[in-house]
């Protein structure tokens, strides 16, 4: 499904047509729904919409949202983070291995570990090298796409998109005692995502091996 068949359906579930305010904000609906269907997916596996980016460090810290490459603040290069997956370290155009995720600043570690302060990624000891990021990203659909000409792509998982019309009209409220109908229909969805993404994907979701020549990701 495009963003129009996912409007059309969510329209048809909440029967609001002819209502000139709800034209105007179901967009927003329809948003926050996509946000609750990826959220739906990552709880079942976190690689699926991950994506990467490389960044070159000397020192102790690195801003994500100023530095020369940036997945954070008003205007980032890359797709903007909406949560930090793993780092890696990079040395001859190869992904050697991973660093360890602090738990806090007063822990100590063998090796260089980092953590996520703010918009500041802070390592336990200095970094002179390349490090690759695995995030996951925002959307960047538009919702405001909402007629058939803009076919307006969402993601590979379209015999799914009607989880996400189901999601925006919970949201509305589903009147004329229509909510335990839809609430049937978003169990039974769910089930149907989960078990295709755990097939597709395999059960592990994503497999990282810590090796020094082997890098391994499914998702």
């Amino acid at each position: 499904m495009n963003v129009f068949e996912v409007a059309t359906l969510y329209k048809g579930y909440v029967d609001e047509d002819s209502a000139e305010w709800h034209e105007d904000v179901f967009p927003i609906y329809l948003k926050l729904a996509y946000e609750d269907f990826r959220k739906a997916v990552t709880q079942i596996n976190s690689w699926v919409y991950a994506t990467e980016v490389d960044i070159d460090i000397t020192g102790l810290d690195y801003d994500l949202a100023s530095a020369a490459v940036t997945i954070l603040g008003p205007a980032p290069t890359n797709t903007k983070m909406s949560r930090l997956l793993e780092v890696w370290a990079v040395t001859g155009g190869r992904v050697r291995y991973p660093l360890e995720a602090a738990l806090g600043p007063r822990e100590q570690y063998n090796n260089c570990a980092y953590r996520l302060q703010g918009t500041v990624l802070k390592f336990t000891a200095l970094v002179e090298q390349k490090l690759r990021l695995y995030y996951l990203p925002q959307s960047t659909v538009d919702w405001t796409k909402v007629t058939a000409v803009d076919d307006e792509f969402i993601d590979n998982f379209d015999e799914y998109h009607e989880l996400i019309a189901v999601y925006a009209a919970i949201r509305y409220g589903v009147r004329d005692g229509g909510m335990p109908r839809v609430l049937e229909l978003k169990r039974q969805k769910e089930l149907e995502l989960e078990e295709h993404i755990t097939h597709f994907f395999g059960e592990a979701g994503s497999v990282i091996r810590s090796t020094a020549d082997t890098f391994n990701t499914y998702g």
